[in-house]
């Protein structure tokens, strides 16, 4: 999405919802901005010697980190603009229909 995308959506908010949405849309842009930056490194160390023996990096870490941030973020945004997360699911619609006919 583009930052437009993103005043628009802002705009068509009201004062209350925007106070506490804009935050955290600025938020979410600065953790997705870090997460491509990330991208660009490499998350396993091989050891030269023993190249079975592998660790993690510290942008793999970093990584993790900021995406468990992202995702928080999301379920911040998707509760604050009058959505709930199981309306965002059709996965977790289609095993309610299942449910329903009795096959799960």
């Amino acid at each position: 999405m583009e930052i437009s995308d993103f005043e628009t959506f802002l705009k068509e908010l009201p004062d209350e919802q925007r106070t506490f949405v804009e935050p955290l849309l600025k938020d979410y842009i600065f953790v997705a901005a870090q997460l491509e930056n990330l991208r660009g490194y490499p998350f396993l160390a091989v050891n030269p010697v023993n190249p079975a023996q592998q660790r993690s990096t510290a942008a793999a870490k970093q990584y993790k980190d900021l995406l468990q941030q992202q995702i928080n973020l999301v379920k911040l945004l998707v509760k604050a603009t009058g959505g709930t997360e199981e309306d965002e699911s059709p996965l977790r619609q289609y095993l309610e229909r299942l449910k329903a006919a009795g096959g799960a």
